[in-house]
């Protein structure tokens, strides 16, 4: 079953529900069917959700696509009917969107502003985010990697928001293929992968260097075409032996001084073993 979306729409398609109270996309019923989207060489999968109120998923709607500077949605699927008075009337192309934001990141002056508030776009418009990055890449590229995201990773207790990669601890040794699998994308090319202890050469940061592995796989799909869904992040958290983080309430990571030796080396055995069958 197929219905078509506006190109502009599908441009923006994440966690969308598609058709009022009858098929959502990214939900976690069982599998109906595949929707596909013009303009994208994708598919997208959609499921029954059988007895959902209309007005509800049409609020749903506005909130995880719309309200999120997806302001794009034209859609020629039923679902237009149910958003009537929930959007405004404006279509506001990508490209007014891409000046709209870099005017928003040049207002702060603060590296480390402008590395949130990138972060905040990549969270909610992912394919706005990587178009703004790649026409601006010599302005922006300092700013979601090396130098601003070795502050990042220093600060990260405090600017944390969300998981961007996956976390393998200590306590997921000999389950380390299981939490591979727990990754939602499944066709990955490129694995990007930290333990932590050296960050741009500010030392032990544990798991807060997690920044490193995001930023590197943006820039691989900002500048080397690989495709966002592709890319795993992973930060490996064996502990950390910087006082500051151990003594900090907010810190994210394993509260323990960092394994060594024979227990290291068998968890990146494992690590490394389970990545091979991961990817097979």
């Amino acid at each position: 079953m197929s219905y078509y979306l506006d190109p502009e729409f599908a441009n923006h398609i994440e966690q969308i529900v598609i058709l009022g109270g009858a098929f959502a996309v990214n939900g976690n019923v069982n599998l109906a069917a595949k929707v596909n989207i013009f303009g994208d060489s994708d598919s997208v999968d959609v499921v029954f959700t059988n007895g959902v109120d209309i007005l509800t998923v049409g609020i749903n709607v506005t909130h995880q696509v719309v309200l999120t500077d997806k302001r794009t949605l034209a859609c020629c699927s039923p679902v237009a009917h149910y958003l009537r008075g929930l959007l405004s009337p404006t279509i506001i192309p990508q490209e007014t969107q891409v000046k709209k934001m870099i005017q928003h990141v040049r207002q702060y002056q603060v590296p480390l502003q402008k590395y949130m508030a990138m972060m905040d776009l990549q969270e909610r418009n992912e394919r706005l985010f990587y178009k703004l990055l790649i026409e601006h890449v010599e302005e922006l590229l300092p700013v979601v990697y090396a130098p601003t995201v070795g502050e990042a990773c220093q600060k990260y207790e405090s600017i944390f928001m969300r998981p961007q990669d996956l976390y393998i601890s200590l306590k997921e040794k000999g389950r380390i293929l299981e939490v591979l699998r727990n990754w939602p994308e499944k066709n990955i090319q490129v694995i990007v992968v930290t333990d932590g202890e050296r960050i741009l050469g500010l030392g032990d940061l544990g798991c807060q260097g997690m920044g490193i592995p995001v930023g590197k796989l943006s820039l691989y799909t900002a500048l080397g075409g690989v495709r966002p869904s592709a890319c795993l992040p992973i930060t490996i958290d064996v502990g950390t032996n910087n006082k500051n983080l151990l003594n900090d309430e907010l810190y994210i990571g394993l509260k323990q001084r960092r394994a060594t030796g024979q227990e290291y080396a068998e968890l990146m055995h494992e690590f490394m073993s389970a990545v091979k069958s991961y990817l097979a």
